[in-house]
């Protein structure tokens, strides 16, 4: 997984990657549904101080 930090209109872009997958699959699909639960967490906890941390009160499963 690479992750990628620029500067856009004053704000910081977070862009990642996967590299080692050669194909679409179940486990394929899970990982990038998760990367996005986290980065999402992150843009909360970057915005307001809380994110959804897994195991939170706030975790959305």
């Amino acid at each position: 997984m690479t992750y990628e930090l620029s500067e856009n209109e004053g704000k910081t872009r977070v862009r990642f990657s996967y590299g080692a997958f050669t194909e679409k699959s179940d486990f394929y699909a899970n990982q990038n549904f998760s990367s996005a639960k986290y980065l999402e967490s992150l843009r909360q906890f970057c915005q307001t101080g809380n994110g959804e941390a897994f195991g939170s009160d706030s975790y959305r499963s």
